[in-house]
């Protein structure tokens, strides 16, 4: 062979090894982004501990509404106990199971099976009294409490994997990107180093030039079922973000669920409900508990209405109007409401607005308030009578 074709041709292959090198590397990098997409909607442990809080939640208010003297069956009861149960011990496992990834939440399980044990030594397997029920409560309210915590522990963690894999996804994106504009300046470079060698002599020049053509078809055939794979992948992606937008859709569900359980309305006696008001209030979730509240007494033909905000921290002007919104439309549909520990910054407040308790009776405690519903019902009895 003439040494003047050995020296293009010796070009020539290196140039398409340099080409097969960089469609090898650009199709890596692409499925390397399809798995950072998948990781993305996998679920780290999320879903679980949100069920064990819900769970706890509700064997809390069943708890608390023995303890106030409330009627529970013992089926309801060992349902529950036994859900919330079974969701501490899933989780217990889940991170026996998993010690890298729940590095950080194996103190927060100890302290959740150490609060199950002491319940269990409480309750003894049966249905409690009211009085075991109250000294069941500071032991559910650890597992609620660490249940949340471990909640959190496992969003944010899974926030801090999500950013990271985010940003490996964004520079692999952008090593693609470099490799494609690379293998378009080999791929001119080639097809200019392949006419200036051949520019000397026309014949084999044709014969060259068919050559190539045929190598850029076969090349063009490579890069099209490489472009169906793209396409394939870009499908999968476009898949794994609806299934994430879902998942969002579900966890956004889920924590308005929980605020419902956050103003649990609690039927302390026949007739007689009451609706705990804890930490801080705003107009809206105030606003929705009251439709709630509103709903029950019809349902439940209740008597006495009783708004408990003993727990509340502060007490604005639309708090306080929402309040007294409240109050008038449960004496509107012929309950009788009372308003439960309200603190001297919150009384200046209802005064200033305009409050008269000519309607609403007012208590200091919830058991003051309890047993004046109680004579009210023995009067209204007598009077029956």
């Amino acid at each position: 062979m003439p040494a003047r074709q050995t020296v293009p041709i010796a070009i020539l292959v290196v140039m398409a090894l340099l080409l097969a090198v960089g469609i090898g590397f650009s199709v890596r990098t692409s499925s390397a982004i399809t798995y950072g997409f998948r990781f993305l909607t996998q679920d780290i442990g999320v879903w679980a501990p949100s069920q064990q809080e819900r769970e706890l939640l509700r064997l809390h208010e069943r708890v608390g509404q023995i303890a106030l003297g409330g009627t529970v069956s013992e089926q309801a009861y060992s349902l529950q106990r036994d859900l919330a149960i079974s969701r501490i011990e899933i989780s217990r496992d889940t991170v026996r199971d998993n010690p890298t990834l729940f590095e950080n939440d194996k103190q927060l399980v100890s302290q959740l099976e150490q609060a199950l044990a002491d319940y269990r030594a409480i309750e003894g397997g049966t249905l409690p009294d009211a009085a075991t029920a109250r000294r069941l409560e500071p032991a559910l309210t650890t597992m609620v409490s660490v249940s949340h915590q471990f909640l959190n522990n496992r969003r944010d963690t899974e926030n801090a994997n999500n950013l990271q894999i985010i940003a490996v996804i964004r520079q692999l994106q952008t090593v693609q990107i470099g490799t494609l504009v690379l293998l378009c300046i080999a791929g001119g470079l080639l097809l200019w180093l392949t006419r200036r060698a051949r520019s000397t002599d026309l014949a084999a020049a044709y014969g060259e030039v068919r050559q190539r053509a045929a190598e850029l078809e076969a090349s063009q055939t490579r890069l099209a079922a490489a472009n169906d794979e793209l396409e394939e992948q870009n499908r999968v992606v476009r898949q794994a973000l609806a299934e994430l937008e879902a998942t969002i859709a579900a966890r956004a569900e889920l924590e308005t669920t929980v605020q419902h359980l956050s103003f649990p309305i609690i039927p302390v006696l026949e007739g007689v409900l009451v609706l705990p008001l804890i930490g801080s209030l705003d107009h809206a979730r105030l606003s929705e508990a009251g439709e709630r509240f509103c709903e029950t007494i019809v349902r439940e033909r209740a008597a006495v209405a009783i708004l408990d905000i003993t727990g509340v921290a502060s007490l604005d002007t639309d708090v306080a109007r929402e309040l007294m919104r409240i109050a008038r439309a449960t004496t509107l549909l012929g309950c009788h409401p009372m308003l439960v520990g309200i603190t001297p910054a919150a009384a200046e407040e209802l005064v200033q607005l305009g409050f008269q308790n000519d309607s609403l009776t007012t208590q200091s405690t919830l058991q003051q308030a309890v047993a004046l519903a109680l004579r009210m019902r023995a009067s209204h009895s007598t009077g029956a009578r």
